[in-house]
């Protein structure tokens, strides 16, 4: 069974061929314009610093970066719902009530008191319109 080390060293792997092809194709274009074109001193010196500088770049976009890259949201955030605004409002009051206990029960009792606020808010409303 496969698991994320191995698929790390995999992307890794991959990189470094990446990587390898990547600086022989740039090494070969920069050996071929050396060899076409009649430079001066500071002209070879200046077109292996952009190669060196361009190989530096192409490293760096490598494919397990891309790969953990989040997208961003765009636009502006949706507004939290009435259910994100109640948690919001009631951890704080159960955290101080119940201290030592686990994230995950406090949640559980968060809950439960929302649907019981749901349920109060649907029976008030059906109240208001039976009249």
């Amino acid at each position: 069974m496969y698991n994320l080390n191995t698929a790390k060293k995999a992307v890794n792997g991959l990189n470094n061929i990446i990587k390898e092809s990547n600086d022989k194709i740039i090494d070969d274009f920069v050996n071929k314009i050396f060899d076409d074109l009649d430079l001066s001193d500071d002209q070879i010196e200046k077109i292996n610093q952009i190669s060196y500088n361009f190989k530096d770049d192409i490293s760096k976009a490598n494919l397990l970066i891309l790969l953990q890259k989040k997208k961003k949201r765009e636009g502006p955030k949706k507004p939290p719902t009435e259910y994100n605004s109640y948690i919001q409002k009631v951890m704080p009051d159960l955290k101080k009530e119940f201290p030592n206990e686990k994230q995950t029960i406090l949640l559980s009792k968060a809950a439960k008191l929302w649907n019981e606020e749901k349920k109060k808010k649907k029976d008030k409303e059906d109240k208001k319109n039976d009249i």
